[in-house]
């Protein structure tokens, strides 16, 4: 592979990927990635550093002479309509060197040196398209690193009831990229030892939880009994390897640690007793020396604490058995993900001053009733009055009753609860009116009933 459009062709399309690889061909020079250009596309694909989107906006303007806001304007602040707009100014043929692409991502990231009109009439507009977006880092990624790593080697026959996919993921979890990539490439038949707390060098990997969805598994306690672990936001977390003493003995350990000054212990992991469940494993912690602060896994609020947490922290719902490199490491809550679009379909007057709020998710083209959510909150409740007096008229409120929106009005309510009982939500809290939503964007009731996928590996290939 000499061109940059052979990568780009290569890593844009997944019918292409197994062009990465020259073991899937013969070997003429032009044909997949030798060892050393993978590692450099590795860095290319999955850079450590990239710009952001102002700080490349704000080159681009002392460039072009002109205002950022401008330019930030004229792409809706948006990365992907950034990467459209730089890409559209290479309009040449697909021809650059892939070292010579490699080289210019290194000097306008890590040099800071940025000559947008020489680097844009160098190479074609699916060239751009791929080097912008690697610049940025944008989110997701063009290839997974999964994929990437898998399509660079030969498979190896099943090993020990292993086949190659499961070999090279497990070894994913225990190396870093550039020993897994030199596996692949001079000792293949490597990645089978895998036994992880045999291993004299590791290098964990951060642990993958699944997105935590709308079924029942947790608050039955079914899954972990009900724990939850809080990560603070906007915080590393990072595996640190110590030597410490444990019960007057010397014992290696791999922490699992929030960077935030006072380095709080997540998980501890003892490569001389892998089959300690997690309890277990930090209670040893709290009994080491050195000694570093502890967050144990809590018993699950109610809901809406949880929903109040979730302000400050990420909530992981771990799995509390033996450490596992190779599996999920349990869920994480995502704010967003238990937040739904549903339709006001009526106001019940609580008490005094307090009010339920009827709502309904489509069920196809229809509607269906899905719970009632409380309001008590006096911003709230002025924003609910507003609405009512837009869509019964100026004398809603002139009789304390139940008042029912017209069918011809969607008020889309946002609402956030973890499941779906019965066809009733369980503990909804009230998050807030959703004034730029309309009847398109009101949940299906089939996608509020849909559980999380618990196949990593197939969530990992779909990523």
């Amino acid at each position: 592979m000499k061109t940059f459009a052979q990568l780009c062709k290569a890593v844009s399309f997944p019918n292409n990927y197994k062009d990465l690889g020259r073991q899937y061909h013969t070997y003429e020079e032009n044909t997949g990635l030798s060892a050393p250009l993978a590692f450099k596309a590795y860095s290319f694909l999955f850079p450590e550093k990239s710009l952001s989107m102002g700080i490349l906006i704000h080159k681009l303007a002392s460039e072009l002479q002109h205002d950022p806001q401008v330019i930030s304007d004229m792409v809706q602040n948006s990365e992907t309509e950034l990467i459209k707009a730089l890409a559209s100014e290479s309009q040449g043929e697909d021809r650059i060197p892939i070292e010579e692409a490699f080289n210019l991502r290194h000097r306008i990231v890590e040099e800071g040196r940025l000559d947008f009109v020489d680097t844009a009439s160098r190479m074609g507009m699916m060239e751009a398209q791929v080097f912008w977006h690697s610049v940025l880092d944008t989110r997701p990624r063009i290839i997974t690193e999964w994929q990437f790593m898998r399509h660079l080697g030969k498979p190896t026959p099943e090993h020990d009831g292993k086949s190659y996919e499961l070999q090279l993921r497990n070894a994913m979890s225990i190396y870093d990229p550039a020993e897994v990539m030199e596996k692949i490439f001079y000792d293949t038949y490597s990645l089978r030892d895998t036994q992880w707390w045999q291993l004299d060098k590791v290098q964990l990997q951060p642990k993958r939880f699944l997105s935590w969805g709308t079924d029942d598994a947790l608050l039955s306690k079914a899954y972990n009994d009900g724990f939850m672990q809080l990560i603070p936001r906007n915080r590393d977390v990072k595996w640190k390897e110590l030597t410490v003493t444990l019960h007057g003995r010397e014992h290696k350990v791999w922490l699992e640690m929030v960077i935030d000054g006072k380095n709080t212990i997540l998980d501890a992991v003892w490569p001389h007793a892998p089959k300690m469940g997690l309890s277990e494993r930090l209670m040893n912690a709290d009994n080491m020396s050195p000694w570093f602060p502890i967050q144990k896994p809590e018993r699950m609020p109610r809901w809406n604490e949880v929903v109040e947490k979730m302000d400050d922290f990420h909530i992981r719902i771990p799995h509390m058995g033996e450490y596992d490199p190779y599996k999920k490491a349990g869920y994480m809550i995502v704010k967003d993900k238990q937040t739904m679009c549903l339709r006001l379909k009526s106001v019940i007057p609580v008490g005094d001053s307090d009010f339920y709020l009827e709502v309904e998710a489509r069920d196809g083209i229809d509607y269906e009733y899905v719970g009632n959510v409380l309001i008590n909150q006096l911003d709230d409740k002025t924003a609910l009055f507003s609405k009512l007096r837009m869509v019964i008229g100026p004398h809603w409120g002139i009789q304390k009753q139940n008042w029912h929106v017209p069918e011809e009005y969607c008020i889309v309510v946002r609402v956030s609860s973890p499941y779906l009982d019965s066809g009733s939500l369980v503990t909804p809290v009230f998050v807030g009116f959703d004034d730029g939503a309309g009847a398109s964007d009101v949940i299906q009731i089939v996608d509020m009933m849909a559980a999380p996928k618990e196949n990593l590996l197939d969530m990992l290939e779909e990523s």
